[in-house]
């Protein structure tokens, strides 16, 4: 069968990877024990949360958006941690050359010029999808958003976001790119 697609074919990663690294069992072994640092801090978060009287057993959907926002932290920080000190060995390199490392000013004045940006498209295409539709619909994260009371919630809502995040989306998706998956 030939490809006769008028699309470029999609290239691969430009990043050459040692010859060793993601071996296959060890990189098996450490998805594994992300999903268990993940999910066993999620229960002992939810079980202190629990004990301490701060979630209610009956209806722990209700949860306030404060404790919601630290069950994301509590389950974010230990994996970002645990993808920190996993990745290198994994990888055969270091976290500078997989892209973590502290933004630079120009970074952060794309950053910045980006949300501007990002704002003024969305809220755009929403004011002309509301005309059209006479429907209003709110995205889970801005609803979320919007129940936040205080500076330091806020804060929080903005390092799961913007930090915590992507660190363990890229990780994520550094090991699939390796081993071709996307």
């Amino acid at each position: 069968m030939q490809n006769n697609s008028t699309w470029a074919r999609w290239q691969p990663s430009p990043t050459i990877w040692p010859p060793k690294a993601f071996p296959a069992l060890p990189t098996v072994l450490a998805a594994f024990g992300a999903i268990v640092v993940a999910v066993g801090a999620l229960v002992v978060f939810i079980g202190g949360a629990m004990a301490a009287g701060v979630i209610d057993r009956h209806n722990p959907i209700g949860a306030a958006p404060d404790v919601a926002l630290t069950l994301q932290i509590a389950m974010y920080l230990p994996l970002a941690v645990y993808i920190a000190v996993i990745l290198p060995p994994l990888s055969q390199r270091s976290l500078r050359e997989l892209g973590l490392r502290a933004p630079t000013g120009r970074d952060l004045a794309i950053a910045l010029g980006g949300i501007v940006v990002m704002f003024v498209v969305v809220s755009t295409i929403e004011s002309a999808a509301e005309s059209i539709t006479h429907r209003h619909d709110t995205e889970a994260a801005v609803a979320l958003m919007q129940q936040l009371r205080s500076p330091v919630e806020r804060l929080i809502f903005v390092l799961i976001a913007i930090v915590l995040a992507p660190i363990v989306e890229a990780a994520a998706h550094v090991s699939c790119t390796q081993r071709g998956l996307v």
